[in-house]
């Protein structure tokens, strides 16, 4: 039930539109093999937002090909104040002069190590016979080590 303005309140004009929604039926699927599925896990949940959430594990035959870490590092302002500091330099150095002496700015080091797994994943092979498919290849991240520097 809408709720229509009083026409004997003075306001605003208030135009209406009526829309008209239907139900539409949707649905999710994606195949699997039978090799896939006779080693399945299979998890069904419903998160908070009324969603339906459909995990499905199981094992694929695979190669290691390679592992790898890469580092990367990046030096930033410890605070708010020391960014501010920074990226107004002149302003701060005024400041130091005229009112009162201000610490040059803080900065702290972050470091992410991440070590690399590279592997060629046949999902199609199957133990029954020596055929395995074109591969898959994937990258997994085995650890990860952050770090805070002063």
């Amino acid at each position: 039930m809408a709720l229509l303005p009083d026409p004997a309140v003075e306001g605003p004009e208030v135009e209406l539109a009526r829309v008209v929604l239907e139900r539409l039926q949707v649905a999710a699927q994606a195949a699997v093999t039978g090799q896939l599925l006779r080693d399945a896990a299979v998890d069904v949940r419903a998160d908070i937002a009324d969603r339906l959430i459909v995990s499905l594990r199981s094992h694929v035959l695979a190669e290691h090909l390679a592992s790898h870490t890469e580092t990367a590092t990046v030096e930033v302002p410890a605070t708010w104040w020391d960014h501010w500091k920074a990226d107004h330099h002149e302003l701060a150095h005024w400041w130091s002069l005229n009112v009162r002496p201000l610490r040059p700015p803080r900065r702290v080091t972050h470091t992410l190590t991440v070590h690399w797994d590279d592997w060629a994943a046949f999902p199609h092979a199957t133990i029954a016979d020596d055929r395995l498919g074109a591969p898959v290849l994937w990258r997994q991240s085995r650890r990860s080590f952050y770090e805070a520097g002063p």
